[in-house]
Parts: structure tokens; C-alpha cells; sequence
């Protein structure tokens, strides 16, 4: 009989843990726990419902008590920010630790330390904005606390720690491992088999999503110049912005002004924005890092042609598992007039199976290795 493996889940409020964890609980390999940080004893939830499911703590040393207990296995991390490494390093050795990584975890700045992985996240008219506000400046305040060599200590011991690393796109993995301290293997939670949908033939002149949300690594500008010089009169251009940095969508709200630009200012339920989404024939994703991975994948499924930077790193990824994606840098007149074929749709579709079949063979072989690893411990 195969051993239920106990999962306690480190989490901050975030809006992905109700899906995620529903997630896990449906799966018969784990029985799953929850544990919650917080100093602010009053404090109120912004994006967790399910607050049942979780052990709140609001001292750190009580957060160290329970993490020295017996009574799990693995501790699963949703995502990682700074005060995270602290806690991964009081989890004891013979406990298995999985770190899934989001991005800006590991493509911004944190604690006054360079990103984990360090890419140049912006274009030419997007650049000027971020040298002018200072968007990418380090900020000191914690290292001037703890001191820059304890911060990068801290991080270094949580690096090592990590057993196995979940990426939202495979190319992050060999990123990851340029770090010297970070030895973690691949691993991907369990999720229902995705659904393959229909080829629906889009309209030539559709609408053109751009974007994601309302920060600077979407590049906007520099995407909406090539758009505009291209795109024919009566296409619109979405851009959600209702997520994000208020100082930036400040910014750049004069820069929308035209009848064919449709910026999305205020929040919409997922199956609303999807809604929207879904009506365009076309999507322009101008983020260099990982970012945008759930509206690309929906795009991509829909059947909507993408276009992404060259150097994207979504990009290089999708290229890499045989996907149909397009370059912003080759976008033509008649590109924005042209959808996808079914042909191009259906080579999607079994590149979206072909990696999700990849996934839970990494899958299926790292819950065999913990369970050899627990037992053998």
C-alpha cells in the first residue's frame, strides 16, 4: 500500500491558494495542512477564502515550533518572498521542501539583493520610464536592519534547502541551476488532464489583447507603437490594467487616449475578463520574463494568435515544445490580419498534451523518490 505522504503548505495571501489547494486535497498521494504567517493579529484576508484550511501563526518563534513537529513530511512553499527563508531554513533535514516558484521570486529584487535570476525585463520607451521613477531601484531597507552579507546568507541556506523546485515554464529550471546554491530537482503538482478545446475560425480584424496588468514589464508602449502601425482601423486594443502599480498605470493612462485603444481600469471576475478575451482574435504578450503564463496558455487554447518578444522567455519556451507562437519583432500588416489555422490550432493542442504528460511523468517519478527518500529516513 502506497504511503500517504503529509503536506504542510506554506503560503502567504495569495489568490491562487483556494484553486491550488482544492487541487491537492483531491489527490490521493497527499493529506494536506496549511500554515499562515501573519504579525497583525487583526489582520484581514484580501484574496483567501478558505481560511478554515489554515493554521494562522503571528509570532515567528511559533512558526519555528511548528515547523519542528513530526506530524508532516514535505512542505509544499507557494511562492517565496523574502521573510520565506527563514522559515525554510528552521525545516529540519529529514523533511522534503518543494518551492513553486511564481517570478517574482526570482526575477525581482528582494531585500536589497540581486534577482536569482537576472534578466534585462525591459524595452527601449519602457526603459526611460524605469531609469525616471526609479522602478528599479534596490531597495536598502531591510539589508540596513539585518546587513546585505546576513540577507545573502539567508538566502544562500534557502536555496540549498530547496529538495525540489516547481517552475511555471521548463526553460526556468536551467536558469535556476546557473545559481551555484540551487541543487532542487523538477517537480509539478498534480492537476486535472486540460481540456482540448474546439478550432473556431476567429474574425480577421478581431481585437487585439495586449498585456496582462498595470506594471512595467509588460513593455505597453513599446508593444502599442508596433501594434498601431500595423493594426487595421476598426481593431481595438484591450489592455488590462486593473491589477498592478498605481503609479504606473498613472503614468501611462495618458499614453491610451484613441478610440481604438480599450484599457480595462477596474477589477472583473476571471470568467467575465475571459469573456473579453475570448472575443479577440489576436493577443500580444510584451513581457521579457516569466509572466502572463495564464492568460498566454488561455490564449493559446482558445485558439488566439500570440505574439511575444524574441527574447521573451516565454518565447524561447514555447518555441522550444513546438508551439505556434509568433515574434512581435516580425509582425506585418497582414499578420494581424490573418488567425490562427486549425492546422496551427490542433499543433497546439498536442503540444499542450505532449508537455502536460512530460509534467506528470516528473510528477509520478518525484513522489516515487520521496517516498523512497521518507522510508529510507
Amino acid at each position: 500500500m502506497k504511503r500517504t505522504l503529509r503536506v504542510l503548505h506554506l503560503t502567504h495571501d495569495e489568490k491562487f491558494f483556494d484553486s491550488v489547494f482544492s487541487e491537492w486535497e483531491m489527490n490521493e498521494d497527499f493529506k494536506n495542512e496549511a500554515l499562515f504567517y501573519t504579525p497583525r493579529k487583526n489582520y484581514k484576508f484580501k484574496y483567501i477564502k478558505r481560511i478554515e484550511a489554515l493554521e494562522i501563526y503571528h509570532r515567528k518563534k511559533d512558526v519555528k515550533k511548528r515547523l519542528e513537529r513530526e506530524d508532516y513530511d514535505v512542505v509544499f512553499i507557494h511562492s517565496m518572498p523574502y521573510n520565506f527563508y527563514q522559515f525554510v531554513t528552521w525545516i529540519p533535514e529529514k523533511k522534503i521542501v518543494i518551492w513553486w516558484g511564481w517570478g517574482f521570486d526570482i526575477y525581482e529584487s528582494q531585500a536589497g539583493l540581486p534577482p536569482i535570476v537576472n534578466i534585462d525585463m525591459f524595452k527601449a520607451k519602457t526603459r526611460r520610464y524605469v531609469n525616471k521613477k526609479g522602478y528599479s531601484a534596490i531597495k536598502f531597507w531591510v539589508t540596513h536592519f539585518i546587513g546585505r552579507n546576513t540577507a545573502k546568507s539567508l538566502q544562500e541556506a534557502a536555496l540549498k534547502r530547496i529538495n525540489y523546485y516547481q517552475p511555471v515554464i521548463k526553460l526556468e529550471m536551467d536558469l535556476m541551476r546557473q545559481n551555484k546554491f540551487f541543487k532542487a530537482k523538477e517537480f509539478y503538482y498534480k492537476h486535472g488532464e486540460p481540456i482540448l478545446e474546439e478550432f473556431v475560425e476567429r474574425v480577421e480584424n478581431g481585437n487585439i489583447i495586449l498585456g496582462n496588468s498595470a506594471t512595467p514589464s509588460n513593455n505597453h508602449l513599446d508593444a502599442v507603437e508596433v501594434i498601431q502601425k500595423l493594426k487595421q482601423k476598426n481593431q481595438k486594443i484591450i489592455i488590462p490594467l486593473s491589477y498592478g502599480y498605481k503609479r504606473y498605470k498613472a503614468w501611462l493612462k495618458p499614453y491610451l487616449p484613441g478610440i481604438d485603444i480599450q484599457p480595462i481600469y477596474d477589477f472583473m471576475p476571471f470568467d467575465k475578463f475571459f469573456q473579453i478575451v475570448d472575443k479577440c482574435s489576436y493577443a500580444v504578450y510584451g513581457t521579457i520574463r516569466q509572466q502572463a503564463m495564464g492568460n498566454i496558455s488561455h490564449a493559446i487554447s482558445k485558439g488566439i494568435k500570440v505574439f511575444l518578444y524574441k527574447d521573451s522567455l516565454a518565447y524561447q519556451n514555447h518555441i522550444a515544445l513546438g508551439f505556434v507562437v509568433f515574434a512581435i519583432e516580425d509582425m506585418t500588416e497582414d499578420s494581424l490580419k490573418t488567425p490562427l489555422t486549425r492546422e496551427q490550432m490542433e499543433q497546439n493542442n498536442k503540444a499542450i498534451m505532449a508537455e502536460y504528460n512530460r509534467r506528470m511523468d516528473v510528477y509520478h517519478q518525484a513522489v516515487k523518490e520521496m517516498r523512497e527518500t521518507l522510508y529510507v529516513r
